[in-house]
């Protein structure tokens, strides 16, 4: 199963997507979970290994459909994300993406990119991350303030 997904994940959710390619990952993820069913495996003692790699694998079908739906609602290329079917950026783009588990589901929230504080550094200056054009928050440009 650890491959399937591996696969699905490389060809469908890879670094050139597509809508109808995110669209056919998400199925099959789900496909995945389904066949992965909800009462893990296992007898539930101690360093149960069969109860450890269902949860893993739990976990990596969840991150896996993380990605896969949050890379369907961008619709631009920006960075490492390439949308063959979106390939230009957009203002509206230039935030953060969040993701929450409610209810069984993924929920997606957008919002402006915001500087984040940095620790300081060996010479006493504190660096703070600030959205650059055509960046994604903390992955902009950095600018060093003495304390």
């Amino acid at each position: 199963m650890i491959l399937a997904l591996q696969a699905v994940m490389a060809d469908d959710v890879g670094a050139i997507r597509t809508g109808a390619k995110l669209k056919r990952a998400i199925d099959h993820i789900d496909d995945l979970s389904r066949e992965l069913g909800e009462p893990p495996f296992g007898d539930g003692r101690p360093y149960d290994m069969c109860r450890i790699d269902w949860f893993d694998l739990r976990n990596m079908l969840l991150v896996a459909r993380v990605v896969a739906e949050a890379a369907m609602r961008r619709t631009e290329s920006r960075g490492a994300h390439q949308r063959e079917d979106f390939p230009g950026m957009l203002a509206d783009w230039q935030l953060n993406q969040t993701t929450h588990w409610r209810d069984g589901d993924v929920e997606l929230a957008a919002g402006r990119a915001a500087a984040a504080p940095r620790p300081a550094n060996a010479a006493g200056a504190t660096e703070t991350a600030a959205p650059a054009p055509g960046s994604l928050g903390a992955a902009g440009a950095t600018a060093a303030t003495a304390r």
